[in-house]
């Protein structure tokens, strides 16, 4: 039996926490829950793709793979941008390093 070479693309995963009643009732910890989403694969080698309209069942988002270096600077420079539009709105001082 001969060995094969599987490379995964792209994931998908439900937040069912991060349903329309959270982000209703404390938009703050919901905005904060998604900046995590966009550092939570980044270790494992994916970055956020889309992040589809939350709803009651919770919320969808695609993941998929970091291509290279270039591509990993480029996503982590676009992390730090969400980051001072997240400390801006709510007074924060939050950092990624």
């Amino acid at each position: 039996m001969s060995k094969a070479d599987i490379t995964v693309k792209e994931i998908q995963i439900t937040y069912p926490l991060l349903d329309s009643d959270f982000k209703k009732e404390s938009i703050k910890d919901y905005d904060l829950a998604i900046l995590g989403i966009y550092a939570e694969k980044c270790g494992s080698g994916f970055k956020v793709k889309k992040i589809y309209k939350t709803n009651k069942r919770g919320t969808k988002v695609k993941y998929e793979a970091i291509k290279d270096k270039d591509d990993f600077d480029n996503y982590i420079e676009k992390v730090k941008e969400l980051i001072n539009v997240h400390n801006e709105k709510y007074g924060t001082k939050l950092k990624i390093y």
